[in-house]
């Protein structure tokens, strides 16, 4: 889970958000939270149960379940935050690009914001992993119409790049293109 101080950073970006689909009475981020299994504070149990159109999610599931997330978001047409690791050679990457309803959070793990609710230990991968924090929606005109909002980008797919073009950084030195717009990510 992010630590308290992360959380209260993303819920400053992202206010809306009703329920965390992948809890339990010990990392939970918000009051209402779906658990894996019985646990007697929770709203509901397995997230893949829940109709998740009805709420506007917090979900950082476990990333083996991330593809399985994202068909859910696409199949119910539902709104909310997905937490994925920046890895962009993953089959799951370009579909949530494609369903940003929002510029991407860039959380970069370390001991300190990427906790265990129980032990002391550091999450294996802290050391080397970035977390992007998406507002997806599987409502297509949502992610237009985020999209029309960005700006172009320098070449269409399949253009060679212009020699003499200089390369737009962002803050956070992250961006991607996606349907020929600039997604610029900030750095938490």
């Amino acid at each position: 889970m992010f630590s308290k101080q992360v959380f209260q950073k993303i819920l400053s970006h992202f206010d809306d958000l009703q329920i965390d689909l992948f809890a339990s009475r010990l990392n939970a981020q918000l009051e209402n939270y779906v658990s894996w299994k019985p646990d007697p504070m929770a709203k509901h149990i397995d997230a893949f149960c829940v109709n998740w159109l009805q709420y506007v999610f917090y979900a950082f599931p476990p990333f083996c379940l991330i593809s399985r997330c994202v068909q859910k978001i696409v199949q119910e047409q539902a709104t909310g935050v997905l937490v994925i690791p920046m890895w962009l050679s993953q089959a799951y990457f370009p579909a949530v690009m494609n369903l940003l309803i929002d510029i991407p959070l860039l959380v970069k793990a370390s001991a300190r914001n990427l906790v265990h609710p129980k032990l002391s230990s550091p999450h294996p991968l802290s050391h080397n992993l970035v977390l992007m924090v998406c507002k997806l929606s599987g409502n297509p005109y949502l992610s237009t119409e985020f999209l029309q909002k960005l700006p172009m980008s320098s070449c269409s797919l399949g253009e060679e790049v212009p020699k003499s073009n200089t390369m737009f950084t962002s803050i956070s030195g992250c961006s991607f293109v996606t349907k020929g717009q600039v997604i610029q990510c900030i750095q938490l």
